[in-house]
């Protein structure tokens, strides 16, 4: 679990978290000002290091608590910490490389996920979660018995 600490900020800080335009040391405001100089803005690439730092230490704050709520309420040796394949959904598709091109903005996708998460918590402690996967899983097994086909 170690490793997601480093490569988890890793990946995030590539969308360049909460820095703007206006972190650039040269042509600050400029749009795309990141990507001019050597190969990036000095100054566009310390705040990323600046949230690069803020995102590992988030990660390790969530594992921690993550790890003992399960080990207190579910009693299960179990750890947790981020998923990699969403961070990197999130990073390079969602917000986009140093948040250009991507769908929407940085502060908008962690707003989605801040709401997706709390749906997931009230679907799974309403019981609606275990209805849906005992339904999807029911439909699922009768297309792998059948091969796909009508």
């Amino acid at each position: 679990m170690a490793y997601i600490l480093a490569v988890n900020g890793n990946i995030v800080a590539d969308t360049g978290g909460a820095c703007t335009v206006n972190d650039c040391a040269n042509n600050t405001g400029v749009p795309f000002c990141m990507f001019m100089g050597a190969p990036f803005d000095l100054g566009y690439l310390e705040c990323r290091e600046r949230a690069k730092r803020s995102m590992v230490t988030a990660t390790a704050v969530a594992s921690f608590v993550s790890c003992v709520l399960m080990g207190a309420f579910a009693n299960l040796p179990f750890g947790i910490a981020p998923g990699m394949g969403i961070n990197a959904f999130f990073t390079y598709t969602v917000v986009g490389f140093f948040g250009s091109g991507g769908m929407i903005s940085y502060r908008e996708a962690l707003a989605a996920a801040f709401i997706e998460g709390w749906i997931f918590f009230v679907i799974s402690i309403t019981g609606l979660r275990t209805k849906i996967t005992t339904i999807v899983r029911s439909t699922r097994l009768q297309a792998a018995d059948r091969g796909g086909r009508p």
